[in-house]
């Protein structure tokens, strides 16, 4: 079977159905599952089966219904009902209430669904090493990645990669078995080289958004990268070993700074010329064995950012004729953007909807990036997140708020 999760359903929408088929695209409805409006998400079991790389047939109608006041032109108020329904995939069938309130069309058109395997996945653990070709003792904490699954060829070059992060920077350590260090050939792909696929926002699309990235590095740190970017976009540094070479990279972000519970696209790979003449005669890789990495996002595995930075402090307490030092440990983000809540890099309302979410229970939990820029008002001395913050977001966005966090009187 299969199980379809549906994320941020809307409070004014009543119910979700699932139309499918393994058959054809006119699919037929399969299950609906009415919204309660307090879960993060809903989970729709749906009968639909198949092999690896085959396709089946999907779609999703959410329904809506409310009502709205409606000022008139003598100013008065009319109570005004809706009911419109969205779908995923047949805009067509969505549309039928809102043109002439019939819906002729009785099932939608499902859109294409193809099964694949699950990507690989792996944890990075918060860190800040040096980018200097040396490996820091904080590496030691970072979780160790295979690369040696052939792509191309075998018995080539193998990598072993950890993955370390803080706000700013995505660090990436790989140590590479390669006897025959070459870079013969004018193409870099084909040279001794690491690469480093990056999908930030982890979309999996079969082409490059903007926050995607190909970052490639040799034995002598000459760097390439995703044509149409500069090599600045990252940095880098190497060195060689006794069994090869190794190479550091350090990726920032370009949508928001990373934060712990965040999942990334990631890949990497190593590129072997291995009799030494200028040809690439093998490519290991972590996950992505279709060789489409450079173009398409859809194949990178799945990396998970754990931990936080912590900050120590002690508090005593003083009672029954006893002092008490306690050692108090907290985790606090190193950047704050106040009033970014959905980390899109602005402030509007679609923060403010996300806040709302959280103060009902709708969002279970922020992360520790989300938490910090959601505390707008400060004029309580203290780091929580309630209704003050709430209406101080909201009056930043609809400007009787000049500036975030709220202080005292802005």
């Amino acid at each position: 079977g299969m199980v379809v999760r549906v994320y941020n359903v809307d409070a004014s929408v009543d119910s979700i159905a699932v139309y499918g088929s393994t058959e054809e695209q006119e699919g037929e409805l399969l299950s609906t599952v009415e919204n309660t409006g307090t879960e993060e998400y809903v989970d729709i079991s749906v009968p639909l089966t198949g092999k690896l790389g085959s396709t089946v047939y999907l779609e999703l109608v959410a329904e809506a219904s409310g009502s709205v006041w409606v000022k008139q032109e003598d100013g008065s108020l009319i109570d005004y009902l809706f009911h419109h329904v969205y779908t995923w995939n047949d805009t067509e069938y969505a549309a039928q209430l809102l043109t002439d309130g019939i819906m002729t069309k009785l099932n939608p058109t499902c859109g294409i669904v193809t099964l694949k395997a699950q990507p690989k996945y792996a944890e990075a653990v918060k860190g800040t090493p040096t980018i200097d070709g040396t490996i820091d003792t904080v590496w030691a904490d970072a979780p160790a990645i295979d690369v040696n699954t052939f792509s191309m060829g075998s018995n080539a070059a193998t990598g072993r990669a950890r993955v370390l992060w803080d706000e700013e920077n995505l660090y990436v350590l790989t140590e590479v078995t390669d006897p025959i260090l070459s870079k013969s050939s004018a193409n870099a792909y084909e040279q001794d080289t690491v690469e480093v696929f990056f999908d930030e926002n982890n979309h999996k699309t079969e082409s490059y958004e903007a926050d995607d990235l190909q970052a490639r590095v040799n034995y002598d740190n000459e760097k390439t990268i995703t044509d149409g970017l500069s090599t600045e976009r990252f940095i880098s540094a190497t060195a060689k070993t006794a069994n090869g070479y190794l190479v550091e990279m350090a990726i920032p972000f370009s949508i928001a700074p990373f934060s712990s519970g965040q999942v990334i696209g990631f890949d990497v790979q190593v590129n072997d010329d291995g009799t030494g003449d200028g040809k690439r005669t093998g490519i290991a890789n972590w996950n992505d064995l279709t060789g489409m990495g450079y173009t398409s996002t859809a194949g990178y595995g799945a990396l998970k950012l754990t931990g936080d930075r912590t900050e120590t402090g002690t508090t005593t307490t003083t009672g029954g004729g006893t002092t008490t030092t306690t050692t108090v440990t907290t985790t606090k983000p190193t950047n704050v953007t106040y009033g970014d809540v959905n980390l899109d890099g602005k402030v509007d309302l679609t923060d403010a909807i996300t806040m709302n979410k959280y103060m009902a229970g709708v969002i279970a939990e922020l992360t520790p990036v989300q938490f910090a820029n959601a505390n707008c008002d400060i004029s309580d001395g203290t780091d929580t997140v309630n209704e003050a913050d709430a209406t101080a977001l909201l009056n930043f966005v609809i400007m009787l708020e000049k500036a975030l966090p709220v202080i005292g009187t802005n």
